[in-house]
């Protein structure tokens, strides 16, 4: 249930709305966790919006499916992806695809030895790398990683290597790409994140410890850093009711912070997850305050120079 909403961002000439949220569609089993974090990628895209960039086509728009569940999708016209790679049926790297499909290892190193290219896709849009994750087979991600693998290619679904691991339970697979330089905070199509996917299988599970110490390091970047220190003092100074710094830490227009959270000494918070795309930041945490049901909070921030300033805050509780 959405608490209150507050932001610069005026979507229609009859009115003013306000950070305007996507639905994201979701497995149940992604957990109030994976919704909290998804609830964000709304509020991102509002903040290219606010930035004046065009933003892409919601991800909750169309047909959605969740993180464990299979789309087939038809081939991409011309037998060949956007961004040029060749796909299956005339792709010299064909049976190399095979191969790792179905484990075969000694047709897999005779290709290799044989000079295969290891950047062909299937129809989908998968890769022999794709497919050696999906499968959970280690050995073969790591040959093919050595062989100069794309570590971020994405399939149809917009799901790298590291997101089929995570969809299978992968954790060889996923130490393996992580050791290799895989990016842990890339969104799929849906919004995914790779640790969203593996938490499927349960916090506890080995794939899901990987990938969320894998974003937790993420968070301590000095990108990263410098948001959350804008969002800590913002929230400081609202606990101190300390209307001159909100305004130094605003954009211009942003309307005033909602006034259950002026001056409340006794309010605590912690900050979960920060996303950065282009010009624009969301920072995603939670607040506490005495007798007050938990909220979820989402603060989008823009980049302005050398500095970030707060677009709105949007308040929810579940």
């Amino acid at each position: 249930m959405t608490f209150h909403i507050t932001g610069a961002y005026n979507h229609s000439p009859g009115g003013l709305n306000l950070f305007r949220i996507h639905s994201l569609g979701r497995s149940a089993r992604t957990g109030k966790k994976s919704q909290f974090r998804l609830y964000a990628v709304g509020l991102l895209l509002s903040v290219i919006c606010a930035c004046g960039r065009d933003a892409p086509a919601p991800p909750g728009t169309g047909e959605v499916s969740g993180p464990d569940m299979e789309r087939h999708d038809p081939p991409w016209p011309a037998q060949q992806q956007p961004d040029g790679s060749p796909t299956v049926p005339q792709a010299e790297g064909s049976r190399l695809l095979t191969a790792v499909r179905e484990g075969d290892i000694e047709t897999f190193q005779a290709l290799l030895a044989q000079g295969t290219p290891v950047s062909a896709v299937d129809p989908t849009g998968r890769s022999a790398l794709h497919w050696a994750a999906l499968k959970g087979r280690s050995e073969f991600a790591k040959t093919l990683v050595e062989s100069g693998a794309d570590l971020e290619k994405t399939d149809r679904d917009g799901r790298t290597p590291l997101h089929l691991a995570a969809r299978a339970d992968a954790g060889s697979v996923i130490q393996s790409l992580l050791n290799a330089g895989a990016v842990a905070d890339v969104r799929d199509n849906h919004g995914y994140l790779p640790v969203e996917l593996a938490s499927a299988y349960g916090l506890e599970s080995e794939s899901h410890a990987l990938l969320e110490e894998a974003m937790v390091r993420l968070q301590e970047e000095p990108g990263r850093s410098a948001v959350r220190d804008v969002v800590h003092r913002y929230i400081e100074a609202l606990k101190a009711g300390d209307a001159k710094t909100l305004h130094a830490l605003s954009v211009p227009g942003t309307p005033e912070p909602p006034a259950e959270l002026v001056k409340p000494q006794a309010l605590t918070y912690s900050l979960q997850q920060t996303d950065l795309i282009e010009e624009g930041a969301v920072v995603v945490g939670t607040l506490e305050l005495p007798e007050w049901l938990p909220m979820r909070f989402a603060m989008a921030l823009k980049r302005c120079g050398w500095t970030w300033r707060v677009l709105g805050t949007s308040l929810w509780v579940e």
